[in-house]
């Protein structure tokens, strides 16, 4: 992989958020200072109250959404991110154009520091998919690569302000994720425990998420730092 550079402006306040903790943890160590955090929680109705609430407390001039997501074109692997072109929703035929000069200025400094990404379109649903079937579905109906549950929400909420969506995927669209992903994510090990038969699809996810973390932090802290050094213009919020 080739180098973003280090020199880090700072005229551009950067948010960098995302539905979970854990997935903001290692790009905090990554990028440090040079942006704000924040964890909005899962889903719309999270999004919809946390994120103009961290906006007007905070004011970021634009934000990266990132995180998770799973795929649904065919043959996409565990760990490749994708740069939202535009986002869609499942209840909806619209769709979000993100494809501003942000969005080329993230672009083209992935290209230069030969980071693997994909650019497209990302699906926005109400609840975790977990079906190849389902996948299949959403993938023939809407033709995203990847989906989530996040970015039409926070698209949304931003108003004016610029968006970059950049997740990367963890399931695969021909995997079939554990019955129990919901309980075990809220419990943790007690719902693991109890259920030994589901272990084998919890390691291979805990796996592929590894793997799309490690890709994910690299792919966002080269976008932070291109962002950071971009001119301030009209078109950023204040």
């Amino acid at each position: 992989m080739g180098d973003c550079g280090n020199g880090w402006a700072v005229g551009i306040k950067i948010a960098v958020v995302a539905a979970l903790k854990c997935e903001l943890r290692p790009l905090r160590r990554k990028i440090g200072n040079k942006a704000i955090y924040h964890a909005l929680g899962i889903g719309r109705e999270n999004v919809m109250s946390e994120l103009p609430r961290f906006i007007a407390q905070h004011k970021p001039e634009i934000l990266i959404l990132t995180g998770f997501s799973g795929g649904l074109q065919p043959g996409l692997e565990s760990g490749m991110p994708i740069l939202a072109t535009a986002l869609s929703y499942e209840g909806s035929r619209g769709e979000i154009s993100l494809e501003d000069r942000f969005f080329g200025l993230a672009a083209e400094a992935l290209e230069a520091a030969q980071i693997p990404f994909l650019k497209g379109k990302i699906l926005t649903v109400e609840g975790v998919v977990t079906s190849p079937e389902e996948k299949n579905r959403l993938w023939r109906d809407f033709s995203a690569l990847a989906v989530e549950m996040e970015g039409w929400w926070a698209a949304q909420a931003v108003g004016t302000r610029p968006l970059i969506c950049l997740k990367a995927i963890v399931d695969p669209a021909e995997w079939e994720l554990p019955w129990g992903l919901a309980a075990a994510a809220q419990t943790g090990w007690e719902w693991a425990l109890l259920h030994p038969r589901e272990w084998p699809g919890l390691l291979r996810l805990g796996r592929a998420a590894k793997c799309a973390t490690e890709a994910l932090t690299e792919a966002v802290a080269c976008t932070v730092a291109a962002l950071a050094q971009a001119p301030l213009e009209s078109e950023v919020a204040r």
